[in-house]
């Protein structure tokens, strides 16, 4: 009994006859350097900031760098002609590479060969002949070791098990393709806003960006929003939950409380707790006289040196720097208790200065300066050798007090995106796929008399010894029974 270890069940032979341009957007070494490409591209697009208008990138970048964005729009890199038209070319290799060859590969699954001659049988993968025994005593066998061997014709047998193994590789292909398509539908129709309410305000649109609003198709009411935070850490959420009332077109209403991971879905629109931040305070009390503590230091000094000055201002206050003599001077501009960056969703509540630096008395630089991120100052000017944080913030209360607890704003996010069911078939499609390659095992096996010599053949999808191994047992079972019979023929 010998066993072949001839690798090329269920192979395929190489296309020669297509032309060289189709073959090499079908290999699979041009879809690797597309693989590298895309996520050489995404990397840059992480690396620059986005959607930023022009001036930013003059101020950021030297002109090579700025002509490189501005011809490839990195700017704007997710949505970039560059980015979705490398995508395209992946899903056209994925098409080529695997769809087209979809249907032969069909074929070999669902109608393969039940009777190939010895020679096949003898080259593939698992390989052996007997003599002495029968068609009906090797499937006798088999089925004992739980295989069920049918018959094909008159002097052949043919059995499988877990055919849909062969298809896994082929799902997991269409599956990408279905992914890349509902991504490209998402960068193309998918649209993202926000809602901002407070406790008792209501809206019927959404707001995708400073001159843009589109209407939802019903109106969206802020009953009550709360926010819960842990005990041991005060400023830490726990949860934010809004409680909403939703009035639709023709009138009809419910009531829906929004929370993280329990969005509201309507009329494609998919709105979901993002954030939240501190309600403008109730009561008359004056921004203007606010006081901010402020710490300048120069640019690059470590956190453990003490800063160059620590100042307390308000607005419109002004100081010299010491050191620079009376060539270097400081204005705070403004005091924010809620500062918002223009073209960015809402944040959580974030006090800022805006300070004004002034060189023999003119305006050399304006930045900004967050208490919650301190030594952060946007713009960042390459120039300056200084940088502010602002280390607190001090409410003007002249004109009263504020009594009662806080009140918060929901910031909503709101998502319309077409491409999203798209994209879970592909993701559903990828874990069958998976699951195929995996969990299913293809097995086949041939069994051919050939004028009393029986012939066995068998293939199974990857590593073939654990098969290889299976056929040893039934083999052996095999002669022992052939054995058993002949000796009770001859005792008889």
């Amino acid at each position: 009994m010998t066993f072949s270890k001839k690798y090329n069940f269920m192979s395929t032979t190489k296309q020669t006859n297509n032309p060289g341009f189709l073959r090499t957007l079908s290999s699979l070494q041009f879809g690797i350097v597309l693989l590298i490409t895309i996520t050489v591209v995404a990397v840059i697009g992480t690396l620059i900031p986005q959607g930023r208008p022009p001036e930013f990138y003059s101020e950021h970048y030297n002109n090579a760098i700025v002509s490189v964005i501005t011809v490839f729009r990195f700017d704007r890199t997710y949505g970039s002609p560059l980015f979705i038209g490398l995508l395209g070319l992946f899903g056209l290799n994925i098409f080529l590479c695997s769809v087209i060859k979809f249907p032969r590969l069909l074929l070999s699954v669902f109608r393969p060969n039940l009777q190939p001659d010895r020679q096949t049988i003898q080259a593939m993968h698992i390989s052996t002949s007997l003599e002495g025994t029968t068609l009906d005593a090797v499937s006798r066998v088999f089925s004992t070791h739980g295989f069920t061997l049918k018959p094909t014709a008159k002097n052949r047998l043919f059995g499988e098990k877990g055919k849909m193994g062969y298809l896994g590789a082929s799902v997991v292909h269409v599956s990408l393709l279905v992914l890349l398509t509902g991504g490209m539908v998402s960068l193309i129709t998918g649209l993202r806003g926000y809602i901002v309410l407070e406790n008792g305000e209501s809206t019927s649109v959404v707001t995708m960006s400073e001159d843009l609003a589109i209407p939802l198709g019903f109106t969206l009411a802020l009953e009550k929003f709360t926010v819960e935070f842990y005990e041991s850490h005060p400023g830490r959420p726990k949860s934010f939950i809004s409680k909403v009332y939703v009035t639709r077109e023709d009138g009809t209403e419910f009531e829906r409380d929004i929370k993280v991971n329990h969005p509201l879905l309507l009329n494609g629109f998919n709105i979901y707790q993002s954030s939240y931040g501190s309600a403008k305070p109730k009561g008359p009390i004056s921004a203007e006289n606010d006081t901010a503590q402020i710490a300048i230091r120069l640019k690059g000094t470590p956190e453990d040196v003490p800063p160059i000055k620590t100042v307390d201002m308000v607005k419109g206050d002004e100081f010299l720097i010491p050191g620079f003599g009376d060539s270097l001077k400081v204005r705070l501009s403004d005091v924010f208790r809620d500062f918002r960056r223009a073209g960015s969703s809402v944040s959580i509540e974030s006090p800022a200065v805006h300070f004004d630096v002034l060189v023999n008395d003119e305006t050399r630089w304006s930045v900004f300066a967050f208490k919650e991120f301190p030594g952060l100052n946007m713009p960042v000017h390459d120039d300056m050798d200084l940088t502010f944080t602002m280390t607190g913030i001090k409410f003007d209360r002249s004109a009263g007090e504020v009594t009662g607890e806080p009140e918060y704003y929901t910031v909503l996010g709101v998502v319309r995106d077409e491409g999203i069911p798209v994209m879970w078939t592909g993701a559903l499609l990828m874990m069958t796929g998976l699951f195929l390659s995996f969990y299913i095992r293809p097995r086949r096996v041939w069994v051919y008399d050939d004028n009393g010599t029986i012939y066995i053949g068998a293939g199974t999808k990857g590593d073939p010894d654990q098969f290889r191994s299976f056929i040893t047992k039934v083999i052996k079972d095999t002669k022992k029974g052939s054995l058993s019979e002949n000796n009770n023929d001859s005792d008889a």
